[in-house]
């Protein structure tokens, strides 16, 4: 399912970096960096699914990526940033699959995006994490086993199939 995505990602980050336990920022939940030298803010930002077959039992191809920033405090080097980057690519390298009983999901690339800035009083560094995932629809049962489209092509809906001749 969709909403397992996130929970899955999240699952995978902590894993790889479990320091960031305590010390990750998520969507909408409260956090606070103060007195903190090492914190990571972890963003979820899928695209809109598109479909990759057809029918009620079909199944949706989702995309998006997760930024992963490391913040650290200002003017005090790399302090373990690039450990921290190297942990994540090797959790998250290319081909890597990350499954529950609902969903499988494939990392597509995992590496850092852009140069190190300054964000208030930290330094960040940016991961990007892209993924993409096939997730079989959940349809009503439809009760139509064949239509006519006004255009005279015939459409058969079988076993959730949809095909067209």
């Amino acid at each position: 399912m969709q909403s397992e995505i996130e929970p899955l990602l999240r699952e995978a980050f902590l894993a790889a970096i479990p320091a960031a336990d305590n010390n990750t920022a998520f969507e909408n939940q409260g956090f606070n960096p103060a007195g903190k030298a090492k914190w990571y803010i972890f963003s979820f930002l899928p695209n809109s699914p598109e479909v990759a077959t057809l029918g009620k039992k079909g199944s949706d191809k989702f995309t998006g990526l997760v930024q992963v920033d490391i913040n650290i405090s200002a003017g005090r080097g790399k302090a373990g940033v690039e450990s921290d980057i190297e942990l994540l690519r090797e959790t998250f390298a290319a081909g890597s699959r990350f499954t529950n009983e609902n969903l499988n999901l494939m990392i597509r690339s995992c590496g850092r995006s852009g140069p190190g800035r300054k964000v208030d009083s930290f330094y960040r560094y940016s991961v990007t994490i892209v993924f993409e995932s096939r997730v079989r629809r959940n349809l009503i049962d439809l009760a139509v086993d064949f239509v006519l489209w006004d255009d005279g092509e015939a459409v058969l809906w079988g076993d959730g199939e949809l095909v067209l001749f």
